[in-house]
């Protein structure tokens, strides 16, 4: 009878995902897919490349607040916020309070962005 008791006690009221730690990093763009287009013509592939240059990179940080650093000809620009992650979304909100619903999928050493663009869905694949 005990042991039912902690049973039920030790189950917690907290229904809010848990969030897998790998989300949690640095990442750069690695890949942009265009797929499942209207036009098939339109799929594609397009390698991205970091380098001093020219660059994208998301910083997803464990308190939840997020950096997206895009580099252009040398230059960088850096946008902030905060992030929510509700299922298999995440919500970025910038410092002026706009958002970004995607879709997401993390491993630990990737993590996809779907979005619907275009009539395609594009895919911005990032590596660590």
């Amino acid at each position: 009878m005990i042991l039912l008791i902690a049973s039920v006690f030790s189950c917690s009221s907290d229904d809010r995902p848990s969030i897998d730690p790998e989300l949690f990093d640095t990442w750069t763009l690695s890949t942009t897919v265009f797929r499942d287009c209207n036009d098939p013509d339109l799929d594609d592939t397009i390698a991205e490349f970091c380098n001093d240059k020219s660059c994208q990179k998301l910083v997803l940080n464990s308190d939840y607040t997020y950096q997206r650093i895009v580099t252009t000809n040398g230059i960088d620009e850096i946008s902030s916020g905060t992030f929510e992650v509700i299922g298999n979304e995440i919500q970025l909100v910038t410092s002026s309070n706009t958002a970004e619903i995607v879709e997401f999928s993390v491993t630990s050493t990737s993590l996809v962005f779907a979005t619907e663009i275009l009539r395609c869905t594009q895919n911005l694949v990032y590596i660590k």
